[in-house]
C-alpha cells in the first residue's frame, strides 16, 4: 500500500448515522452497538498543522466513474478521491477505516483546512456499490439526497458520518436520516459527498465491506422447513434435506414450489448466507424419481464433477427450469432439467454437491410433479 503526506485537521464536528449534531462535538469511538459516542470538547482553529501519513488499500485503483452513480451527481463534476489525493487538498473526505464488517459501521470525516467556512449538505451524500459484472458504480440506496448546503465546516474542523452497514436496509426511526439506509452485502463501496471549495466538486472515499465470521441475515432469508409438505419424513443418510433442516442453516437447497404442474417452472436454489465462500458444480446435480421404496436416476446426461461455481454471502444459484414431459435425446454437459429430464407425475428429489472451507455435503430438496 502507498503512503501519502496529508495535512492533519485539528478540530471536529459529528454527524451520526446521517443525523446532524449542531453543537459539533468531537467524535469519540464507536460503542458496542455500532453507534458513535461523543464528548463536549472542541478544538482551536488551526495553527501549524502536522503532517501525517495516509495508508490506503485502494492506492492502485482509479477514481470511480460516476456516469451511472446517481441522479444528483453530474458526471462532468470534478471527482476528488481520498486514495488518489496528493495530501495537500484544502478539503478532503477521509475514511477513518477503509474496511467494515456487516452489522458494524464505517466512519467518514470531511476535513476543512482552509481559512474560511466550507458549505456542505449533511444529507447530501450517496453510497455507491461497485458492480463486478460490468465494472460500473451505481447507487446502492433508494433514498433521496437532500440537495442543499445549509451547514458549514468551520476552518480547521471536520464533520463526520457513521455509515451503518445494515443488511436489511431499514432506516433508523429518526426523520433526520433522510431516507432508507443501504442494504449492504460484501463488496466494494464508495461514500460520496458534494462540498464545493469553490467549484463543482464531488468527494469520494472507497471502503470494503466484509461478511465476518457470523454475519447478520435479512429477515426471511433463512429457510422455513417447518412449512414444507415433507416435514416429518426421513432424510436418507448422507443427504442434507431441506424439509429436515432446523431452520437456522446458512447454506441450503430449496425447491419451489414443492408441488409443480407439468409445463410450469421449478426453482431449485442453492443459497449461501454464511461468512465463507461456497463452491458448487453448476452441472454437478441430479434429479431422482421415487419408484416404490427406491430413488432412481431420472436424468439422462453426462454429469461433470468439477465444483467451479462460487456462492458468496447473499448469493443464490437457481438450477431449476421448466418441468416438461420431453427431454433431449442426448443431453450433454450444461443441459438443464428441461433438456435432461423427461418428467411424469410423481415424487422427485433434486440433489447437488457443494463445498465450504472445511466441509462437503450433498444437498437435497423434495418436490412433487402433477398433471397440467
Amino acid at each position: 500500500m502507498r503512503r501519502r503526506a496529508l495535512l492533519a485537521a485539528v478540530g471536529s464536528g459529528a454527524l451520526l448515522a446521517g443525523c446532524a449534531d449542531r453543537t459539533a462535538p468531537t467524535a469519540g469511538t464507536p460503542s458496542d452497538d455500532g453507534a458513535a459516542t461523543a464528548d463536549d470538547t472542541t478544538t482551536d482553529r488551526p495553527g501549524s498543522p502536522e503532517q501525517v501519513d495516509i495508508d490506503s488499500r485502494f492506492y492502485t485503483e482509479p477514481c470511480p466513474d460516476l456516469a451511472d452513480a446517481g441522479w444528483w451527481i453530474d458526471p462532468d463534476d470534478e471527482v476528488r478521491c481520498y486514495h488518489r489525493s496528493d495530501g495537500d487538498e484544502a478539503v478532503l473526505l477521509e475514511p477513518v477505516s477503509e474496511v467494515g464488517t456487516l452489522g458494524g459501521t464505517v466512519r467518514m470525516r470531511l476535513h476543512n483546512r482552509t481559512d474560511e467556512a466550507v458549505p456542505f449538505g449533511p444529507y447530501h451524500w450517496e453510497v455507491l456499490r461497485y458492480d463486478r459484472s460490468d465494472g460500473a458504480w451505481r447507487s446502492a440506496t433508494d433514498r433521496d439526497a437532500i440537495e442543499d448546503y445549509q451547514d458549514h465546516v468551520e476552518p480547521g474542523e471536520t464533520h463526520e458520518w457513521d455509515v451503518q452497514l445494515a443488511v436489511d436496509g431499514d432506516a433508523p426511526d429518526d426523520e433526520t436520516t433522510a431516507g432508507e439506509t443501504v442494504a449492504f452485502r460484501p463488496g466494494r463501496y464508495a461514500f460520496v459527498v458534494a462540498a464545493p471549495d469553490p467549484g463543482d466538486l464531488v468527494h469520494a472515499a472507497l471502503f470494503a465491506v466484509e461478511a465476518g465470521d457470523d454475519p447478520p441475515v435479512p429477515d426471511g432469508a433463512l429457510p422455513d422447513p417447518e412449512s414444507s409438505a415433507f416435514r416429518g419424513e426421513a432424510c436418507p443418510a448422507g443427504l442434507r434435506c431441506y424439509h429436515a433442516l432446523d431452520g437456522d442453516e446458512r447454506v441450503y437447497l430449496r425447491a419451489e414450489p414443492e408441488t409443480v404442474a407439468l409445463g410450469e417452472t421449478l426453482s431449485a436454489e442453492l443459497c449461501n448466507w454464511s461468512g465463507e465462500e461456497v463452491t458448487l458444480g453448476p452441472d454437478h446435480w441430479a434429479v431422482k424419481r421415487r419408484e416404490g421404496g427406491e430413488w432412481v436416476s431420472a436424468d439422462r446426461r453426462e454429469i461433470r464433477t468439477d465444483l467451479g461455481g462460487v456462492l458468496r454471502y447473499g448469493d443464490c444459484w437457481d438450477l431449476g427450469g421448466r418441468v416438461t414431459v420431453d427431454a433431449a435425446d442426448e443431453p450433454g454437459p450444461g443441459a438443464g432439467i428441461e433438456e435432461a429430464v423427461a418428467f411424469e407425475p410423481g415424487e422427485y428429489r433434486f440433489e447437488i454437491d457443494a463445498r465450504g472451507e472445511d466441509w462437503e455435503r450433498r444437498f437435497a430438496a423434495r418436490f412433487t410433479v402433477v398433471e397440467e
